[in-house]
């Protein structure tokens, strides 16, 4: 499963803003974003595969399937180890980890 960003910025300023696209249908995607000021803007759209999301849908197939589950989601706690480890808050990194505890 993909996610897209729409990326933007005023032609000055060298930081991007970034803002979530949603999925409209097939290979369509929409997203906006509300200009701060009169000028230039630059803008560009990023997409990538999104692990978590591609399990999951893997998974309810799987489940409507009828399939044995203990492999999908062992790949399940992984995913979600790993984005314990890589989170920078350490909320997010506490809430991660015992997510992946029970």
């Amino acid at each position: 499963m993909l996610v897209a960003y729409l990326k933007y910025r005023r032609a000055a300023e060298r930081t991007w803003r970034e803002t979530p696209m949603r999925h409209v249908d097939n290979d369509r995607w929409a997203g906006a974003f509300t200009l701060a000021a009169a000028g230039r803007y630059r803008y560009t759209i990023e997409a990538l595969a999104e692990p978590f999301r591609s399990w999951l849908a893997d998974l309810e197939k799987r489940h409507a399937g009828g399939q044995d589950l203990a492999s999908a989601l062992g790949e399940g706690l992984a995913l979600i180890r790993a984005a314990a480890e890589r989170a920078t808050a350490a909320a997010d990194r506490k809430a991660l980890a015992a997510y992946a505890d029970r």
